[in-house]
């Protein structure tokens, strides 16, 4: 033993090594310090070191009441320059009495690093988590300096973020239940979403949530699932929809038996049947082709039609009548079934049109087809106007109103065929289905400015039905 000195400050021990209780017997080892009588303690008959505590309940035990953060243990390092990188302390697992050279790596560590080289300003910190598997430790899970958690990486995007490219399948984060008998309805596993710090009863509520919900009792055979959003709004996040355990998605709100459609908001919302295509209608168009657009394209549908009228259908009327028809051979190959209209008098015509049952018997609209034989690109305005009769009812009935054409001018070739164009709304005085419609047009000569004659080769009408066909 080294030489021992006694002084009335303590001891000072002198010389080489220093051995307390070399054999080993059930001595207790302790040193006092001026607050505590166990600063350092060691409890021989446990083979435990205390510190600030006579009774160590581990290998080492530290325990510490003068302030309000408890036992501290700090490791600290002896770098006069901290550079990013550098390890500030660290605790490690090993299992050095082990046999095998795996066994006997580093097993497991936890450590201080440096996020950045240190200044007056600077002191950036990561805590580092690492574990072994078949070699040394790695690191498994970061703290970084900002507080974002890193699983499987050292770089943290976001408050917690997992990466894992050991499969296909990516990083996964398995959510379990520890119910040993799951029925219908119970939760697999949730994530929630609140606002803690926020104020006021509603804000504290769970806000949204995802959560696995079981949707029968598990057994050997069974585990059916259902996944389900919540969102809140003045309550309790509450169920908006649920994906079903055989692939249906479900939204709450919505009525059964009806059309989904969305709303200003793009929100699924029901509609009535009777407003939309039923179900019924919409799988027998499908089930034509397959191709909706398809069928619409090859069959007939309601709207706008044209009946063309020629000449040689119409009769000059007895009184102020056209010329009777007249056929015009042209120098090459066409030749005109005309009526003559005079130019300086109103002239009439007439012709009969029955039209089919799918006329919603609502106005028309025509389009005179004419010509003049002569230079003249004078205007020629179109009139026309109708009644109809019905079976067992007379046909001494006066016409309706009439409506006109917009003038057009001739192009001044002698025969060139002219267009009018579309006459305004004809209302045809009692139109009802399974009537005889009696037609008469003439030449408004009132605002006309055509000096020659006007050859109507025939008239186009145009009219709109309600029906595909004529059942």
């Amino acid at each position: 033993m080294g030489h021992m000195t006694a002084a009335t400050s303590g001891v000072i021990l002198t010389g080489g090594n220093t051995v307390f209780n070399e054999a080993s017997a059930d001595k207790d080892f302790r040193v006092e310090s001026d607050g505590n009588t166990h600063q350092l303690f060691v409890d021989a008959g446990n083979n435990r070191l205390g510190i600030g505590t006579s009774t160590p309940i581990s290998s080492v035990d530290i325990e510490d009441g003068l302030t309000t953060v408890g036992a501290v243990l700090t490791l600290s390092t002896k770098e006069p320059t901290v550079v990013d990188g550098d390890v500030l302390g660290r605790l490690n697992f090993r299992a050095p009495l082990e046999t095998g050279a795996d066994a006997l790596l580093l097993l497991a560590s936890i450590h201080a690093e440096a996020d950045a080289t240190f200044d007056a300003t600077t002191n950036n910190t990561e805590l580092v988590f690492s574990t072994a598997a078949g070699d040394a430790a790695a690191e498994r899970l970061r703290i970084a300096s900002d507080g974002k958690v890193g699983i499987g990486t050292a770089g943290p995007s976001s408050s917690v973020e997992i990466q894992d490219g050991l499969t296909t399948t990516g990083a996964v984060l398995t959510l379990s239940t520890k119910e040993p008998t799951v029925v219908d309805e119970d939760v697999i596993g949730q994530i929630n979403f609140r606002a803690p710090l926020e104020t006021g009863a509603d804000a504290l509520l769970l806000l949204a949530s995802i959560s696995a919900v079981a949707n029968e009792a598990f057994d050997a055979d069974q585990n059916q699932t259902e996944l389900v959003l919540s969102t809140a709004s003045g309550a309790a996040a509450a169920e908006r929809v649920r994906v079903t355990h055989d692939g249906d998605v479900q939204v709450a709100g919505l009525t059964a038996s009806e059309i989904v459609i969305t709303d200003g908001n793009k929100g699924l919302v029901s509609a009535a049947v009777g407003t939309y295509p039923s179900l019924a209608e919409l799988i027998h168009v499908k089930g034509v082709t397959g191709a909706i657009q398809t069928q619409l394209n090859t069959k007939e549908q309601v709207g706008k039609k044209t009946m063309w009228v020629p000449a040689a259908a119409m009769y000059p009327n007895t009184t102020a009548g056209c010329s009777a028809l007249t056929q015009v051979e042209l120098s090459n190959g066409p030749e005109l079934k005309v009526l003559d209209f005079a130019a300086a008098a109103d002239d009439f015509a007439q012709f009969t049109v029955a039209f089919p049952k799918s006329w919603n018997e609502g106005t028309i609209t025509f389009q005179p087809y004419w010509t003049v034989t002569g230079t003249n690109t004078g205007t020629v305005v179109w009139g026309m106007r109708a009644v109809a009769c019905a079976d067992n009812a007379t046909q001494n009935v006066t016409f309706g109103n009439i409506a006109l054409t917009a003038a057009k001018a001739h192009s001044g070739t002698s025969n060139d065929i002219n267009v009018s164009a579309e006459s305004a709304a004809l209302t045809i005085k009692a139109a009802a289905v399974d009537t005889l419609t009696y037609f008469e047009i003439f030449n408004d000569t009132s605002a006309s400015g055509q000096s020659g004659v006007a050859r109507l080769t025939g008239v186009k009408i145009l009219y709109t039905t309600d029906a595909v066909n004529d059942a």
